[in-house]
């Protein structure tokens, strides 16, 4: 099923996120940014997830949440006619993951996102890959390294709290 791009007013909403596992504890951080340059930063952390590629995806999810959630980016996201959620992640196994959703969809690029807010629309979908641990000066391999650094940190707290030290 395609759907027709309604209004000419699309607006992404760009999501950077990236993850550190071990030993089943997980960070996460991510940098969502919306409207003019406006942005939204933070970290999580999971406890007893099996695998890193279940960590990077519950990340993007939880990230995902937060941006089609938050008051002030649901408020902006009222304003435009057209919203196009941009997820920006450094794992393949993610990308892989979101392109194929099943169901009615065959690309995530068609999924359906409903957002809460005065006027319910359709969400585009889009999932971009970069490359991680370069020496790349872009500002989205910037970005990424801000994740991974949050990422980090935010797993290694919960070392902290539970007495394990790891690096």
């Amino acid at each position: 099923m395609n759907e027709q791009i309604i209004g000419h007013n699309i607006q992404n909403v760009t999501i950077f996120t990236d993850a550190s596992f071990k030993d089943g504890n997980v960070g996460g951080g991510y940098w969502i940014v919306y409207g003019d340059k406006q942005k939204l930063t933070g970290s999580i952390n999971f406890k007893e997830v099996p695998r890193v590629t279940d960590a990077e995806l519950f990340v993007s999810l939880h990230a995902i949440d937060v941006a089609l959630n938050d008051d002030r980016i649901v408020k902006w996201m009222d304003t435009c006619d057209q919203i196009r959620v941009v997820l920006v992640t450094d794992a393949l196994s993610t990308k892989h993951i979101f392109e194929k959703v099943g169901g009615e969809y065959e690309k995530i690029n068609n999924l359906k996102i409903t957002k809460r807010g005065k006027n319910n629309k359709f969400v585009l979908f889009k999932v971009n890959h970069v490359k991680a641990h370069t020496n790349e000066k872009s500002s989205r391999s910037y970005v990424n390294r801000w994740c991974d650094d949050q990422a980090r940190n935010a797993r290694l707290a919960i070392n902290r709290t539970t007495g394990i030290f790891t690096l």
